[in-house]
């Protein structure tokens, strides 16, 4: 194979010897009739810088026919860089052909005729890696050329430079805390010299806390010319984690602009819920419950509302469903009115929900309110039915009854003063008295018992009988009235009556009064037992109601016994002492 060198640096090798036309020294094609390849070994053009390119190239060649004028599609490429220069034989060239080709439409002439041939694709590839590459190559089918002339063969290049594309001028999150992907968006961005917008690349880095990140990580790739856009980019895994993406400007040319970050987003945080919670009245009659609670968090502060639910039951054990009473409630506490059946509860749980609608669990724990219970009506524990007394203001002895909720009782009775107006537990005691004078006969009384709540109980009735006291001899009257055994017995009678009323036994008497059988000189003794057995009844009825001296009997101070002649001031004094049980 022939090969030509001349001083620009091209050498032709084709199938024949050289020969000369028009000055210089030509070659045919080498191939056959429907296949003719050339190989011009060009050197290597310099490397290209970072943003540098390919502007223009323009091969020139001097190109004869052999024999007549003639059209053809020719093609032209690169040869690989393994190339010799020297390899002889079809077969063999052709393997070193590329794929990196340009197609050209040629006419040729019987005249040697300069043509120019724009070959800047094929520069470009070439000076982007200039080793792989050993020269250029030109074939064609049925060309009838034959001769290509090595004289004034060459290529003019222009390496033209790029710049980077812009990267954004503005990049917004449309929030910092978010329940979906958010959506990034830019603008801002500008084509670069030579290098259009072709696309934007996005990066995520994440953190437990905000403040220390990790690695940067491919996220996504828009594609896109405009200078601004938007797209949606993935959260966090993690509930509470956050993400800060970059955003860089993709060149059509490889130049990308720098990274611009955005500001962070935190995967919403769920509130927790409450960690306290009051109930006020626990216990109502009637009006409004206020239920409070404190110590929901949300680490966004995001809290919106609360939700509070309630369920009811007939024994505080067994509960029906929850109900929701409200979803809206902004504050810490929730006013209503609860309409429960007397003696019921009701619980309540509250969670926190955030601005997305996410929600804490409830509560942990429950507070309970109840419809306050009717207090059991008094007990009158005296007197006992029928009963007769001899006080016109009769004094009645009342037990506060039990309340299922365990509230204090005030007793109260018409016409009748309680030793305590004050609210008392279940199981104290009271005296209630007439509080005026009573006429004689039936005396009734109907105590009823108020809770703190107002709700009243049953009334506990009692009747009684008051008797004006009537003796025999009446008044005695000192040195006209001779005291007999009558006067005595009828006493004995009467204060026996009166403890009857405040159920307290008969008194022991000691000695049997006996007209004409038990002497006057004993007269003393049974004094002194008249005297004993009122003053036990009075201390037993003080004694009901230990926490009040209102309702009291208060006894005279009893008339020393001098000798023992029975004495009318004495005796009078015993029966106005009766009048006091």
């Amino acid at each position: 194979m022939a090969t030509l060198t001349k001083d620009y640096g091209i050498t032709l090798n084709v199938n024949t010897e050289s020969t000369e036309y028009a000055g210089a020294e030509s070659n045919q094609f080498f191939g056959g009739s429907s296949d003719r390849i050339a190989m011009l070994e060009i050197p290597a053009p310099a490397e290209l810088g970072a943003i540098e390119y390919m502007g223009l190239a323009i091969l020139r060649l001097t190109i004869k026919a052999d024999t007549t004028a003639d059209t053809d599609n020719i093609t032209i490429g690169l040869i690989e860089g393994s190339w010799a220069g020297n390899n002889p034989g079809y077969a063999t060239l052709i393997g070193y052909i590329t794929a990196e080709t340009g197609t050209y439409a040629l006419t040729t002439s019987t005249t040697a005729t300069e043509k120019t041939f724009d070959v800047t694709a094929l520069l470009q590839a070439w000076a982007e890696d200039p080793t792989a590459y050993a020269g250029i190559y030109f074939r064609c089918s049925t060309l009838s050329l034959a001769r290509i002339s090595a004289t004034g063969c060459d290529i003019t290049t222009t390496v033209a430079e790029r710049s980077a594309v812009g990267a954004p001028t503005s990049v917004s999150m449309s929030g910092t805390v978010a329940e979906t992907d958010p959506t990034l968006t830019w603008s801002g961005a500008a084509n670069g010299t030579n290098n259009d917008i072709d696309g934007y690349d996005i990066e995520y880095a994440e953190s437990a806390d905000g403040t220390t990140y990790g690695e940067w990580n491919t996220l996504k790739t828009v594609t896109s010319t405009a200078a601004s856009g938007n797209t949606t980019v993935a959260l966090a895994a993690t509930r509470g984690y956050y993400r800060k993406y970059q955003i860089r400007t993709s060149g059509d040319q490889g130049i990308d602009s720098a990274w611009v970050e955005s500001v962070a987003v935190r995967y919403n945080s769920a509130p927790t819920a409450p960690t306290a919670m009051t109930l006020s009245p626990g216990i109502y009659e009637s009006g409004n419950i206020v239920l409070g609670w404190s110590g929901a968090a949300d680490a966004d502060g995001n809290i919106q509302y609360y939700q509070v639910q309630q369920a009811t039951s007939a024994d505080n054990i067994t509960y029906g469903d929850w109900a929701t009473l409200t979803s809206t409630e902004t504050g810490l506490s929730y006013t209503f009115v609860l309409s429960l059946d007397r003696g019921y509860y009701a619980r309540y749980q509250v969670q926190a929900i955030d601005v997305f609608g996410v929600a804490s669990g409830y509560t942990a724990f429950v507070v309970t309110a109840r419809r306050n219970s009717v207090p059991a009506a008094p007990t009158i524990s005296a007197p006992n039915t029928a009963q007769t007394i001899y006080n016109s203001r009769p004094r009645i002895l009342v037990t506060v009854g039990t309340d299922a909720d365990s509230q204090n009782q005030i007793i109260s009775a018409s016409g009748f003063t309680a030793s305590r107006s004050t609210a008392l537990a279940a199981g104290s005691q009271i005296t209630l008295r007439r509080t005026s004078a009573a006429s004689e006969g039936t005396v009734s009384i109907s105590a009823i018992a108020t809770d703190t709540q107002g709700a009243v109980s049953a009334a506990g009735e009692r009747d009684t009988t008051y008797a004006v006291p009537s003796f025999t001899d009446d008044p005695i009257t000192t040195g006209t009235t001779k005291i007999k055994a009558a006067h005595m017995n009828e006493l004995r009678t009467m204060i026996d009556t009166a403890r009857a009323y405040y159920g307290i036994a008969g008194y022991a008497w000691t000695e049997t009064i006996t007209a004409g059988v038990t002497k006057a000189r004993n007269w003393p003794e049974h004094v002194i037992e008249l005297r004993a057995a009122i003053t036990e009844t009075a201390a037993a009825v003080n004694a009901w109601d230990a926490y009040s001296v209102t309702n009291r009997i208060i006894l005279p101070d009893w008339i020393p016994l001098i000798d023992r002649k029975p004495r009318a001031d004495v005796m009078e004094q015993i029966r106005a002492a009766i009048a006091l049980l």
